[in-house]
């Protein structure tokens, strides 16, 4: 928001973040949506860490995410396209 947006936010304290994610070898196929990917987990912090070990290096790591919502688990929101990125 316009008040906070130097910081990580979130929209409110009902809402979590769920990400969906794979890491994969450099020129393997991607996942093509988030059910295709090997780990799904969900936040509660707008701020977040992946830690994705050492094996992970080199590799490539897509990852979807969308807003869910605790208490109206049905108006929870569809998931991101894929971002991509080079893990080093």
């Amino acid at each position: 928001t316009s008040s906070d947006s130097k910081r990580a936010s979130k929209l409110n304290l009902k809402c979590e973040i769920e990400f969906a994610y794979s890491v994969v070898d450099k020129g393997e196929t991607p996942p093509a949506n988030s059910d295709a990917c090997s780990v799904k987990t969900t936040v509660t912090r707008a701020s977040s860490i992946l830690a994705l070990g050492e094996d992970a290096i080199g590799k490539k790591l897509y990852l979807f995410a969308r807003w869910t919502y605790t208490k109206h688990p049905k108006s929870s929101g569809a998931f991101s396209t894929a971002v991509s990125m080079g893990i080093a």
